[in-house]
């Protein structure tokens, strides 16, 4: 394989809504002290401000930043800060799930990749079928 494919993760609408929801209950301290007679002053504010900017920075990571690239020989991963290398020779199955585990994959239609002696990672690629047939074809290609 001469060139890398990029599969972008699916995301689940109830995920979006938790991650966003999470953002929103964070900037509830700066709501509920701008009621106070007593305000926190700038260091107060910027200290409350940077969390749910913090938060919200790392949901734009990982709802944009979950993506799988497949080279000629591994399968990249990445899911905002995280990044994992899957060797393609090393897959030894690909099997369907819907576990809650963690993993790289920001929706419940997901994919275990399973690798090495016991390894795996959980991914849930938008194309799956595509996803599928491309694994399939570099791992024969990587053997």
């Amino acid at each position: 394989m001469s060139r890398s494919r990029t599969f972008r993760s699916k995301v689940d609408t109830w995920l979006q809504v938790v991650l966003w929801a999470s953002v929103l209950i964070s900037a509830l301290p700066m709501v509920l002290l701008s009621g106070l007679e007593t305000q926190p002053g700038v260091v107060g504010w910027l200290a409350l401000l940077s969390i749910p900017l913090s938060l919200a920075a790392l949901n734009l990571w990982l709802l944009r930043g979950t993506d799988y690239t497949f080279d000629q020989s591994e399968l990249r991963i990445r899911s905002g800060p995280l990044r994992v290398r899957v060797p393609l020779a090393a897959i030894t199955a690909v099997t369907p799930s819907r576990t809650w585990l963690s993993g790289p994959a920001l929706s419940l239609d997901r994919l275990v990749i399973h690798y090495g002696a016991s390894r795996q990672v959980i991914v849930s690629p938008e194309d799956q079928a595509g996803f599928l047939r491309e694994i399939e074809a570099a791992r024969s290609l990587a053997r």
